[in-house]
Parts: C-alpha cells; sequence; structure tokens
C-alpha cells in the first residue's frame, strides 16, 4: 500500500473511532456552547425581539428569493425546488415558534433559531448557570432528538 491509503486508513480509523464515542455518550456529559457577545441595542427590557426580528427578516427575504423564482420563466425544476424551500423555511418558522413556546412555559426568555443541523437558543434574563443550559437542552431534546445539535448560550 501506498502512504496515500495509509494515511486515509487511519484518518477514517480515527473519526470513525470518535463518533462511535461521542454517539455512545451520556446526555450528562453533553457540552454546553459558550455565548459569543451579541450586541444589540434595544428598548425592550429583555432585548430578544431584536433577534426575533433578525431572523424573521432573513426567513422572509429567503422566502421572497423562492417567490421570486415561481414568478419566472424557468423550467420545473427549479420551481420545484423553490416550492420545496419555501415549504422548508415555513416548517422551520413553525418548529421555532413551538420550541420557543415550550422553553416559555417553562419560565425561560429565549430566542430559539434553527439551522441546517443545529438549534441554537439564546436565553435571556437568566444567569449563566451550567445546570440550566442542561435542563433546556433536555427539554428541547426530548422533541429533537437526535436530529439536531442543540446549543445554548445566555445573553
Amino acid at each position: 500500500m501506498n502512504r496515500q491509503a495509509i494515511a486515509f486508513i487511519s484518518l477514517f480509523s480515527l473519526i470513525l473511532m470518535l463518533s462511535v464515542y461521542y454517539v455512545s455518550m451520556d446526555n450528562d456529559d453533553v457540552a454546553v456552547i459558550q455565548p459569543q457577545d451579541h450586541e444589540v441595542v434595544s428598548t425592550l427590557s429583555d432585548g430578544s425581539q431584536p433577534l426575533k426580528d433578525q431572523i424573521n427578516e432573513q426567513d422572509q427575504s429567503e422566502i421572497q428569493k423562492q417567490k421570486e423564482i415561481l414568478g419566472t420563466k424557468g423550467d420545473s425544476e427549479e420551481k420545484s425546488e423553490a416550492l420545496d424551500a419555501i415549504a422548508k423555511l415555513e416548517n422551520k418558522q413553525k418548529e421555532q415558534q413551538e420550541y420557543e413556546a415550550l422553553l416559555s412555559e417553562q419560565g425561560f426568555k429565549c430566542v430559539v433559531e434553527i439551522d441546517e443541523s443545529v438549534v441554537r437558543v439564546t436565553v435571556y434574563e437568566q444567569g449563566k448557570d451550567l445546570n440550566l443550559a442542561n435542563q433546556i437542552m433536555n427539554l428541547l431534546y426530548e422533541k429533537v432528538g437526535n436530529e439536531k445539535t442543540i446549543e445554548v448560550s445566555f445573553s
């Protein structure tokens, strides 16, 4: 075997072992990603509205782009992809609202943002507490399961 094949097999084995280790970990060992500085100026008491507005604006602009594609004279494949993208975005917005409602029922003031494989929760008006983050992650884990990674940050 040549060096390139040996290097590939070694790296593949390492990645495979790490992924098996990660999958077999307990939920208690899940790491919490610390917050990044969100410099949002707001007159609201909890500061969550500007982030919600920003997320909604991004989603609405993407939906608008896809609707423009539907309005053009393109082939049916492009239009089908645009319809699928609109459906995914609307489903994402529905999930975000559902997760925010679940967390607000538990007394958390937060904003939920969903990317392709990550659910980001930004918590407002709470102390930076590892147990609190673990509680939020466990609540969402019941809904999300293993489909997406859950990140909790405090602002």
